[in-house]
C-alpha cells in the first residue's frame, strides 16, 4: 500500500495550520488574536505546493483511497484561493471578536473537508469529507449568536444530519451489493449486482452530495444561510463546499458506477418500420374491411 505524504503537501500543510491556530488560541489574548489570521494564511504556502503537484502526473495515495489528478489539483488551487479571500473580508467584522480563533479554525477545517470531498476514491473517505465540510459550516451559520444566524444554523444542521443519514445509508448499501468501498474494484462489482439496490444505493449517496452543492431537493437551507449568517460566512458556505461535491460527484459518477445495461435497442431506429399490409380474403384481392368505412359520413351519397 502506497502511504507516502509528498503529495499530500496541501492537505497537511492546511491541517496543521488549524490545529496550531486552536492550541495557540486558547493561550493568546484577545488583542493578538490577529496572529491565527496571519496563521491561517499559511495556506499560502499549501496554494503553492497545489499548483507544484498539478504540474505531476495523477497518482493515488493510501492504497486506492485518494486520488489526486488534475481534478484534484484544480479544486485545491480554487478553494485555497476562495479560502484566502474569505479571510481578508472576515479582517474587519471578526477582529477582536471573543471566538476570532475560532472562526479561522473553522474556515480552514471546512475548506480541508472540501479537497477531501474532490480527491476521494473510497466511499467511507467520501463521508469522512462530508462530516468535515458539514459540521464547521453548521458551527459558522451560528456564529453571531443571533436570531437569524441560530435559525440557519438549525436548518442548516437538520437537513445536514437527515440527507446525511441516507448517505451513510446508501453506503452500507452499495458496499452490501460490491463488496468493497473503494470505487475502481465497485465499479467491476456493481455491474453484477442487483441493479435496483444499486440504484437505490446511488440515491441515497447522491442526496448527500446534492445537500452539499446546494441543489434540489436539499437546497432549502442556501437562503436561510446566506439570510441570517455573515458576509464572509455567506459568501464561504454557499461556494466553496459545491466545488468539492460537485468534484466528487463527477468522480462517482464516471470511477464507481458501472454504466446501465444496454437493452440492445436503439432510439430513433435507425431505419422506418415496414409499411403494414392489408390482410386479403382468398377470393379477392381487395383488402379486408375492419368494419368501419374509410370515408366520412358527410361523404356519403343521401338515401331516400
Amino acid at each position: 500500500m502506497k502511504e507516502s505524504l509528498g503529495p499530500l503537501a496541501p492537505e497537511i500543510i492546511l491541517a496543521a495550520s488549524a490545529v496550531a491556530g486552536l492550541l495557540a488560541g486558547s493561550w493568546l489574548p484577545r488583542r493578538r488574536q490577529w496572529l491565527i489570521r496571519a496563521l491561517a494564511a499559511a495556506c499560502l504556502a499549501g496554494l503553492a505546493a497545489a499548483g507544484l503537484g498539478a504540474t505531476r502526473p495523477a497518482t493515488t495515495d493510501f492504497g486506492t483511497s485518494y486520488h489526486i489528478d488534475v481534478a484534484a489539483g484544480t479544486v485545491r488551487v480554487v478553494v485555497l484561493a476562495a479560502l484566502l479571500l474569505v479571510l481578508g473580508l472576515s479582517a474587519g467584522p471578526v477582529a477582536a471578536h471573543p471566538r476570532e480563533t475560532e472562526f479561522y479554525v473553522l474556515l480552514q477545517l471546512a475548506a480541508l473537508g472540501t479537497i477531501v470531498l474532490a480527491g476521494a476514491d473510497d466511499l467511507l473517505l467520501l463521508f469522512a469529507g462530508y462530516l468535515l465540510t458539514s459540521v464547521p459550516g453548521y458551527a459558522l451559520a451560528g456564529f453571531g449568536k443571533d436570531a437569524p444566524g441560530t435559525e440557519a444554523a438549525v436548518k442548516y444542521y437538520l437537513i445536514g444530519a437527515l440527507l446525511g443519514v441516507f448517505m451513510l445509508t446508501g453506503i452500507t448499501v452499495l458496499d452490501g451489493a460490491g463488496g468493497t468501498t473503494s470505487y475502481r474494484p465497485l465499479h467491476a462489482a456493481l455491474a453484477a449486482a442487483p441493479h435496483g439496490t444499486v440504484t437505490a444505493g446511488l440515491i441515497a449517496v447522491l442526496a448527500g452530495l446534492l445537500f452539499k452543492a446546494g441543489a434540489v431537493p436539499a437546497h432549502y437551507w442556501v437562503p436561510d444561510v446566506t439570510d441570517g449568517a455573515s458576509a464572509p460566512v455567506a459568501a464561504f458556505v454557499t461556494t466553496v463546499p459545491k466545488i468539492g461535491a460537485f468534484a466528487a460527484l463527477l468522480r462517482l459518477l464516471t470511477t464507481a458506477i458501472p454504466p446501465p445495461p444496454s437493452t440492445g435497442r436503439c432510439w430513433p431506429p435507425s431505419s422506418p418500420p415496414p409499411p403494414r399490409r392489408w390482410a386479403t380474403s382468398p377470393r379477392s384481392s381487395r383488402p379486408r374491411s375492419s368494419g368501419c368505412s374509410p370515408t366520412p359520413p358527410s361523404a356519403r351519397p343521401a338515401t331516400c
